[in-house]
């Protein structure tokens, strides 16, 4: 729950309020739900769902899907193929009778995303979701129909085929087409963060670029400061646990490209941190250090060369 916002029965009424038909590879059947004539947006979700019939008559998306990379961000990046794929044969599907190709419509995922913002009165609960929530929620159809259209442009739709053979193993390639097509950058692998004694895991994993740059967002408030400071993201790892007092536990390893890039980052989450707790609090800097003090909160935020690692410890 944040606020007056419950995920849990919020994801029950995404489902209600989103869902116009759906493919299940377990059966290999689209359903539509309600009864009647097949309307414009049931037609092209139908177009959707039919899209993703296919692919996994060529590329099994059952197993495809049960390969997903351990991690957030890996699992991320293939729901963009999968999802931007559909998402750009549906839009092919509805700009036939205007005359247009895709090849026509630059900046697809803007429009996408315009579009979305637009349809409050249609679907209220996400229209309160936190930005933060909604941005991840359309990560996979926005930015992937993006991807995957920058990806067409290189090589047709065989070039789309290939991303069911060789995935994109992270966020950073779905945001930068040129680091999967180019030069493939994929992560850097960090082991996990260590628990000190007494400290029970309640979650692990990788949050990649796109997870990094919604962190920021979300306390700042400033897309374009996020996306700025997470873009040279090269791996992550974080952990959270709870104390043996019971408070609980945060730590994030980070890897970037440059050691410019991690400065920028620490400097932009140490802003973040003061953001997210306003209000009296104690805190000091020094070369390649943060640390920050509040009643619910302290950290400690160090970077050196191009790593950056970060501890926080909430109030119990």
């Amino acid at each position: 729950t944040r606020g007056d916002f419950d995920l849990l029965e919020a994801g029950n009424d995404f489902a209600g309020e989103g869902i116009l038909a759906f493919y299940e590879p377990e059966t290999k059947r689209v359903t539509v739900k309600g009864a009647g004539e097949l309307g414009v947006s049931v037609k092209a979700t139908l177009v959707h769902e039919l899209t993703h019939a296919l692919q996994d008559q060529h590329f099994d998306l059952q197993r495809w899907l049960a390969e997903l990379p351990p991690t957030e961000d890996g699992a991320l990046a293939r729901a963009a193929v999968a999802e931007g794929d559909a998402m750009a044969a549906m839009l092919a599907y509805v700009l036939v009778p205007t005359g247009i190709s895709l090849d026509d419509l630059p900046g697809v995922g803007e429009l996408l995303r315009r579009n979305a913002g637009a349809t409050g009165a249609a679907f209220p609960t996400f229209d309160r979701a936190p930005k933060a929530l909604q941005r991840l929620l359309l990560f996979p159809y926005v930015e992937g129909a993006d991807f995957v259209l920058a990806s067409r442009e290189r090589g047709g739709w065989e070039a789309v085929d290939r991303l069911y053979r060789e995935p994109p193993g992270s966020t950073e390639q779905i945001l930068h087409p040129e680091r999967y097509w180019e030069t493939f950058d994929a992560p850097r692998s960090l082991r996990p963060p260590e628990p000190a004694p007494g400290e029970a895991e309640l979650t692990s994993g990788s949050w990649g670029e796109f997870g990094v740059a919604l962190v920021l967002e979300a306390a700042l408030g400033d897309s374009t400061l996020a996306r700025e400071a997470a873009r040279d993201w090269d791996g992550d790892r974080y952990a959270l646990w709870r104390a043996g007092d019971g408070a609980r536990i945060f730590r994030w390893s980070l890897v970037w490209d440059t050691p410019a890039a991690a400065e920028r980052f620490a400097e932009t989450y140490a802003r973040a941190t003061v953001t997210r707790f306003p209000g009296s609090a104690r805190f000091v800097t020094g070369e390649g250090r943060f640390e920050f003090e509040h009643a619910d909160r302290t950290l400690a935020l160090t970077w050196s060369g191009d790593r950056v690692e970060i501890f926080e410890r909430d109030a119990r």
